[in-house]
């Protein structure tokens, strides 16, 4: 049986020696505060297998890019929060090919390495190969260079796999059944084969 947020609360009340009424100051619950604050701390820390989906930015353009903020469900109209980027894909001929995802810093600095400029980004598809698409994060504004309308049209569907922020638990009316289900995945769930890491630091793409 899986067990409820009212559940957890009375277990920790119980070993605090505290009846959970005693937590309500102001209207504020600050038990279940400190349970939501203790499963996004445990978020900032692992990446959970089961937190990764499947999401897409609608409408990328091609040069001036999108934003992340904008990520759905893949297709779906449900916004997803976005906690980190682990892979990205574009469709070119009709075909769904996964492409690097980088930071700005590590995208100038391959453009210097290779004695480039930005004016030359702008190339033709023949030139793909010695130069593969790659997905630039600066913030929430993602771009996809080179900038190729002639591969890509004016503006494409940036497909991702991301790892989403699980939403906080809420207290529900009495007599609901909502489950606690999330809180034992996150007590035992790690990634099952390590993406990047299973223990991170920040949230900002991979140099």
């Amino acid at each position: 049986m899986n067990k409820t947020i009212g559940d957890l609360r009375y277990s920790v009340a119980a070993f605090l020696n505290r009846d959970p009424s005693s937590f309500l100051i102001n209207g504020q619950d600050l038990l279940h505060l400190a349970i939501n604050s203790a499963k996004q701390y445990c978020q900032r820390k692992l990446n959970f297998e089961l937190a990764r989906v499947q999401a897409q930015v609608n409408n990328m353009s091609v040069t001036a890019g999108g934003y992340l903020s904008n990520a759905v469900l893949k297709g779906t109209s449900t916004p997803v929060s976005t906690k980190m980027i682990k892979a990205a894909f574009l469709t070119v001929s009709n075909e769904q090919l996964p492409i690097e995802v980088i930071s700005r810093d590590a995208h100038l600095a391959k453009i210097a390495r290779l004695g480039q400029n930005a004016a030359m980004m702008e190339i033709a598809s023949t030139t793909a190969v010695q130069y593969p698409f790659v997905l630039i994060q600066m913030g929430d504004l993602l771009y996809v260079a080179p900038a190729s309308p002639s591969q890509l049209g004016t503006t494409f569907t940036l497909y991702l796999d991301v790892i989403k922020w699980l939403p906080d638990y809420r207290i529900m009316p009495s007599g609901s059944t909502t489950s606690m289900e999330q809180t034992s995945l996150l007590m035992r769930m790690r990634l099952a084969r390590p993406l990047a890491s299973n223990r991170v630091s920040s949230s900002r793409p991979t140099r």
